[in-house]
This record gives C-alpha cells, structure tokens and sequence, in this order.
C-alpha cells in the first residue's frame, strides 16, 4: 500500500484575495502554505479561478465509509497502542522515509508530534503501531474521533496510515487500515458507537484511492489548492 496521508494544512491568519466571486469566498481560505484552498472544491471552480490567475496545485479527497466494515474487508494487523516517549523516535523515523514526498507529513518533527500528542483528541489507544519480529516499529495506523457538529455525523478518521517503505509485508497496508477502522467502530460518542469512517487521500495515490475504495470507502467531497496570482503554479 502506498502510505496517505492528506489532511489540508491547518488555517492560516491571512485575509482571502480581493476579487473573489462571493460563493468561492464563502468556502475558500489561505492556509498556512500560502495557497488559497477551496472546500468544497466544485467542477465549475477551477475555469473560474484559472480565468483570474489562480493554478491549481492539489485535488485533496475526503473518503467515507460505514461502519463497522464488512467482514470481507480482510483481517486487521496485530498492533499495541504508541507509547510517548518511548517509541517517538523511531515513528519519526519510519514517518519520515514513508513521507518524503508529502508536503506536511515528511517534515513531521519531535516538536510537531509533541505537540500532535499533547492535542485535546489524542488518544494513545486509537494510535496503532505494528512491529516486526524484533519489536521495531514497521507501520502504523494513527486515528482521530470527531465529535458531531449542527451539519455533520461524529466521525472516526484514519488520521494517518503508513508502513516502513524498506519493509515488504504483504497486505500490511491493507491489514493497517482494517485495523483503524475496526477500533474506530468500537468507539462512542454520546453512548452511541461511531457509524462514519472518514479520511483524506491526495488524488494523484492512486494506489491507495484503489485501496481505499475496496474497502467500501466513497467520495464525499474534494478540497482544492491553488496558487495565488503571480506565483509559480
């Protein structure tokens, strides 16, 4: 499985671009990349802002499945909970060789992943690591429980997901991923058991958008980054 890892960059202070058609501002926003992210992303968007110098750079997917999955989806991976401190860093360095080319993930760092462990939904159950026979970390599943919001189910999201890329375990991917899911569908939410999985996948991992959707995961909307006016798309 190709590692996934597409969460959109977290909101920046910038104030959007002049000259915006009022029902792009509505779901547009500059993060902090500097791109100017629109969600949800529609099909008449991009002739729109190509028309006023804005390139599009990223097509990021939100996927959503029921759970809890069909048991055909395939057996989980055995994993234990991540244990801080302990095991820091050499996630960071399987992290680190699974996301060279991601542009949020692969620069993952000690202080972002304290501060990732020290956020309110952490949960070191719901982060899943596999290890190999010598007890080495080789994969993991990281998850994340949304709360339900006035327009949106509680939702568990595979946060990010990825094995070692210098091991070759066949169906670990796979095994990862059905693993997160099912701890996800044991959690509650207000006494009720999550029924949505959710994730993000940049639309150009083919692999594992194949992957995904064998599982019985479907689009649900795509989130769209695009270069400011002037700059290099």
């Amino acid at each position: 499985m190709a590692p996934t890892d597409a969460t959109p960059p977290t909101p920046g202070t910038s104030p959007l671009p002049a000259g915006l058609p009022a029902d792009l501002a509505g779901r547009a926003r500059v993060r902090d990349d500097g791109l100017l992210w629109v969600s949800p992303g529609t099909l008449d968007d991009e002739p729109r802002l190509r028309g006023l110098g804005y390139g599009p750079v990223r097509h990021v997917l939100q996927l959503r499945c029921t759970l809890p999955l069909d048991p055909s989806a395939g057996a989980p991976a055995p994993c234990r909970p991540f244990r801080p401190g302990l095991d820091d860093d050499e996630f960071l360095d399987v992290n680190h060789r699974a996301f060279e080319w991601h542009p949020e993930q692969g620069d993952l760092d000690a202080a972002g992943l304290a501060e990732r462990l020290a956020a309110p939904w952490f949960s070191a159950e719901g982060f899943l690591v596999h290890t190999d026979d010598g007890g080495r970390i080789d994969g993991y599943c990281w998850t994340k429980v949304h709360p339900a919001s006035t327009d949106e189910p509680a939702m568990g999201e595979i946060y990010v997901v990825a094995r070692d890329p210098e091991v070759q375990v066949r169906g670990l991917g796979r095994a990862l991923v059905v693993t997160g899911l099912e701890h996800l569908s044991r959690q509650t939410v207000d006494g009720a058991p999550l029924a949505v999985g959710m994730l993000y996948v940049e639309s150009t991992n083919e692999r594992a958008v194949g992957l995904y959707r064998s599982l019985g995961f479907s689009l649900h909307h795509q989130d769209v980054a695009y270069s400011l006016p002037g700059a290099a798309p």
